[in-house]
């Protein structure tokens, strides 16, 4: 049963049509339209996040830090993949889905360059083991996963062991975002070696005694960003940061500092050596010691609201201005507490939609449907900039859950287009588009056959622009140009159901 609600448009040629509002096509079945306007994995707006999924503050800069963007999209459920994928010399989008236990305890799994790794919704952790990039790794994203559980009992000062959450050594552009960091056996996270251009945004640090340690060198290299997190139930190194270029703290929330008795190695930051540092909006709840810094270095503060908190609060000298790097949005430090404590740490939505550009990620639409895995069990959505693409464009029947959204401001703006009749290949080989796969969404596109009957003294030719033979098929105010046939819905079977649904479309 095919249904039909359109409204008239302008005449642009005769006998011209339009379709607009809604069709349902089908072989058996029907998709209603709260099916097909909420496909799996999309948000509301009332839920939309706050945080983007690119990197900002020192990890954007000097070229960026893209992780494993270009490479194929795989999804590991134990450490032997994980370990394989990670220290890969390709670049991967590695997803962690549920929990890896690692072993031996307090085993290091080596991170190459160029990879993106993310905990699917909030269960990804990664259990006794630690995250080490080595020096001279490059453009590494960790996000949205629990690093839990390394410590060794009765070493509260971390003294025996060396089983951090992260460690580094001598790499550069890293985004460290969304992460919960607990109950490691060392530090949580350690930055060394003139480890430079780094952004830790929206993670928590929890129960530990050494959060967050960035220096261990004489030179003064590091630019790093530390913004939205949450340090709780922490001793010190929240963070202490040690002869870095710049270091730029904003929006940051300490709270419920371990108290021991130690009056000197109990404290929130701490500029040491020659490290330059700004601080701005922060919320300092509890803490002893809440900014230090040595005489050697410079510390700017602005903004903070300190609430039961005592020592030192140190602030000399002229450090940088931020906003000489990039910018950034200050959020007011009344507002800290319930923004980090709500949005910092893993995510149910994070992980859960891979996002792939083109171009930029991958040269062509092409390419990014071919870095999908084959029977892919999460969204991916594939960006498309502003252009015209000549290429046909296949979406097999084993990578479902894809979205093809143009990212112009009109639809008109992104068009996948080629020129091939169905006297070269029948319907299937002169479509420009094909989706063989269910569950994909196309958005913000125009999609078209642009084959000149005239210049080949042809008739009659089909020449469509795109042929479906998937189920739940979406397609949002999207334009079809084509020869004949321009849209075909179709089924792989006469008893196979394959809905399409078509909203505001052309």
């Amino acid at each position: 049963m095919t249904h039909f609600r359109s409204k008239r448009l302008p005449h642009r040629g005769a006998a011209l049509a339009a379709v607009t509002a809604l069709l349902a096509s089908s072989v058996a079945g029907a998709l209603t339209p709260a099916e097909a306007a909420t496909p799996a994995g999309t948000a509301s707006a009332q839920t939309a996040p706050r945080w983007s999924d690119r990197p900002h503050g020192f990890a954007s800069l000097d070229g960026g830090t893209t992780g494993g963007a270009g490479g194929k999209v795989v999804t590991v459920t134990d450490q032997a993949a994980l370990a394989r994928y990670a220290s890969a010399e390709e670049p991967y989008v590695i997803r962690v889905a549920g929990s890896i236990d690692v072993a031996p305890f307090g085993s290091d799994i080596d991170v190459a360059s160029d990879k993106t790794i993310i905990g699917v919704g909030d269960t990804g952790e990664i259990v006794h083991g630690e995250l080490h990039l080595n020096p001279g790794t490059s453009n590494v994203i960790i996000r949205n996963l629990t690093i839990r559980d390394s410590y060794v009992e009765g070493d509260w000062d971390g003294k025996t062991t060396d089983f951090d959450a992260i460690q580094m050594d001598s790499a550069d552009h890293v985004w460290i975002d969304h992460n919960r960091f607990e109950h490691m056996g060392d530090g949580l996270l350690d930055i060394r070696k003139d480890s430079r251009y780094v952004t830790v945004s929206h993670n928590q640090f929890r129960n530990h005694n050494k959060a967050l340690g960035i220096g261990w060198t004489t030179n003064v290299r590091t630019e790093i960003t530390i913004d939205h997190n949450w340090f709780t139930g922490t001793k010190q190194r929240n963070p202490s940061a040690d002869n870095c270029a710049y270091a730029h703290l904003y929006n940051n929330y300490l709270s419920a500092q371990v108290a021991d008795g130690d009056p000197v190695w109990t404290y929130g930051n701490w500029a040491r050596g020659r490290t330059k540092m700004v601080i701005e909006n922060s919320y300092y709840d509890g803490v002893r010691h809440p900014y230090q810094a040595d005489a050697t270095a410079e510390l700017v503060q602005r903004g903070s609201i300190l609430k039961n908190a005592g020592g030192r609060t140190d602030a000399w000298g002229e450090a940088f201005r931020p906003r000489d790097f990039y910018r950034y949005r200050l959020d007011p430090a009344a507002a800290v507490p319930a923004l980090v404590t709500r949005f910092s740490g893993p995510q149910k939505t994070l992980g859960t939609n891979t996002v792939l550009n083109v171009p930029g990620d991958y040269a062509s639409v092409q390419a990014a449907v071919d870095a999908v895995p084959a029977g892919n069990d999460g969204t991916v959505t594939i960006r498309i900039a502003p252009g015209t693409y000549r290429a046909k464009v296949l979406i097999p029947a084993d990578k479902p859950n894809l979205v093809l959204r143009g990212t112009g401001r009109h639809r008109s703006d992104t068009v996948l287009v080629h020129d091939t009749p169905a006297e070269y290949g029948g319907s299937n080989g002169s479509a420009t588009v094909r989706i063989l796969a269910s569950d994909v969404t196309a958005r913000n596109l125009t999609f078209s056959n642009d084959f000149d009957e005239a210049a080949h003294e042809l008739k009659g030719e089909q020449a469509l622009a795109v042929k479906t033979t998937g189920d739940r098929i979406v397609f949002e105010n999207t334009a079809f140009l084509g020869n004949q046939d321009t849209l075909m819905t179709d089924s792989p079977k006469l008893d196979v159901v394959s809905r399409v649904y078509i909203r505001d479309s052309y």
